[in-house]
């Protein structure tokens, strides 16, 4: 919870005085640099259920099983208690931009196509997560980080 607190921060030293309370109230997401309201990441999810089926990590990534959760309609991948899905079942868990960039949603699900999209858009097609950290290195401080790990591997 502490990006969101960061964020909020960040938000709110940005904001006109009279806004700065509302911003402090809200949930938002940050997905690679960009900051959605609670209703515009919910707005992203296109109900598909893909999500809703249970999920295995296999060869480093994590693969969906055959396995639905009860509250699934199978016939057409619909919710039943999609509002209040959260207290029906606990093994539900909430789509977080941490969920979407550890690769545990499949591909075609609409937050990892946002994800793809703000990559082609914000990063030249460079997936950030993979960028070496050479890149950082422009920064002193990140510099001298760089060579106290460096000093510690090797002694």
């Amino acid at each position: 919870m502490g990006w969101v607190v960061a964020v909020r921060g960040i938000l709110s030293a940005m904001a006109p005085p009279r806004t700065r309370s509302k911003l402090l109230q809200q949930r938002v997401h940050v997905l690679l640099g960009r900051v959605y309201s609670e209703s515009e990441w919910e707005a992203l999810c296109n109900h598909c259920g893909e999500c809703c089926y249970k999920a295995e990590w296999v060869d480093d990534r994590w693969v969906a099983t055959e396995d639905p959760c009860s509250y699934l309609r199978v016939s057409d991948n619909h919710c039943r208690v999609y509002a209040r899905r959260f207290e029906a079942e606990p093994e539900c868990s909430r789509v977080t931009p941490s969920v979407v960039l550890q690769g545990m949603l499949p591909e075609g699900c609409t937050y990892v196509d946002e994800m793809h999209q703000i990559i082609e858009d914000d990063f030249e097609g460079e997936d950030p997560r993979l960028a070496p950290r050479a890149k950082n290195l422009q920064n002193p401080r990140e510099r001298r980080r760089a060579r106290r790990v460096a000093r510690r591997r090797s002694g």
